[in-house]
């Protein structure tokens, strides 16, 4: 499949004031809230994790493609 053909859905609408708040939220740190309560929320925990997981899998993927430039 080529990278083009991917389809995806956004994660959320938010833009403008809305959209910066969600940014300094996360600059801010509290989504690391969630890795420290694994027995109160693991369903969230285990998003954050699968979003860790992804993030490798992006690094990897760019530096393949970069190897390829």
């Amino acid at each position: 499949m080529a990278l083009l053909d991917a389809k995806y859905s956004p994660v959320h609408d938010k833009t403008g004031d809305t959209l910066t708040k969600l940014e300094n939220a996360f600059n801010e740190g509290h989504h690391l809230l969630l890795t420290d309560m694994i027995n109160e929320a693991p369903h969230l925990a285990a998003l954050v994790y699968q979003i860790q997981k992804m993030q490798e899998e992006l690094d990897y993927l760019r530096s393949v493609i970069d190897s390829k430039l």
